[in-house]
């Protein structure tokens, strides 16, 4: 079995450096696809910036038309999987998945494969968010919802949510928890510890920063809030689901760049 020496990769490494071209980190790769997890439309517009942006985007092949395929392929696979991860029938989303890779191998064009990704990625996004409006729940209470998570980063509440969908703070609030179980403040918590746990997974920022991003009135207070919620403090819950490696991986790269320092 061939294996790739460490020649090979230190000279694509070197190669990579001359050509000013970086892969994508972890949690850049992954943010569209957490966007399109939660039904935000934002992940086409995403994406795109993401995976098609200079310097970015990975020479597997000269050909550049089938070069954007190969690209096509990876990504339309990690949707598929994170479509069926949050509840769309796994058949469904597998046929889905052929009918776009065919779909896609036809293309003639880099654009008509770039429009392809679009089609993907606003096809499972939508899919995601009929799943999470499965729950019939009103007018009202949706946009409710829709309000607060596209807000988590502002000060947020009972009062100001309520002038925006035009209601009574306390109809919104009775509202909210007959057709919910829970309070609009609850859920603004779900919701900042929801995103909390993302920042925990994908990025360096540390906790005190994650506090301030989600908008906690203090460390201390995030906190509570998260182990509550969570059963693990925000240290524990890093340390338990921070992607594997990283670390580890940066200290051979730093060494790797010293390497090739001494080859030039």
């Amino acid at each position: 079995m061939a294996i790739l020496s460490q020649k090979e990769l230190m000279l694509r490494e070197y190669i990579n450096k001359e050509n000013a071209f970086r892969h994508l980190r972890y949690d850049e790769e992954m943010y569209p696809y957490e966007l399109m997890r939660q039904g935000d439309m934002r992940s086409v517009e995403e994406s795109q910036r993401v995976f098609w942006q200079s310097g970015t985007t990975a020479h597997l092949v000269d050909d550049p038309v089938q070069n954007q395929k190969y690209l096509c392929v990876s990504s339309i696979t990690i949707a598929t999987r994170i479509a069926i991860e949050n509840g769309m029938p796994e058949e469904d989303a597998l046929n889905a998945s052929d009918l776009y890779i065919r779909k896609m191998d036809a293309c003639k064009s880099v654009e008509e494969v770039l429009n392809i990704h679009k089609d993907i990625m606003a096809f499972y996004t939508g899919k995601m968010a009929q799943i999470r409006k499965s729950t019939a729940y009103s007018k009202h209470v949706t946009s409710t919802m829709q309000y607060i998570r596209d807000h988590l980063n502002e000060e947020l509440n009972l009062s100001g949510i309520a002038s925006y969908v035009c209601l009574n703070a306390s109809y919104l609030s009775a509202l909210f928890h007959e057709e919910t179980g829970m309070t609009v403040m609850d859920y603004i918590q779900e919701c900042r510890v929801e995103w909390a746990e993302n920042l925990l997974r994908f990025s360096d920022y540390s906790i005190l920063e994650i506090s301030n991003i989600t908008s906690f009135s203090s460390q201390s207070y995030f906190g509570a809030v998260f182990r509550k919620r969570t059963g693990l403090t925000p240290g524990e819950y890093r340390k338990k689901y921070y992607r594997k490696g990283v670390l580890q991986r940066r200290k051979v790269t730093k060494e790797r760049k010293g390497d090739l320092l001494a080859l030039e």
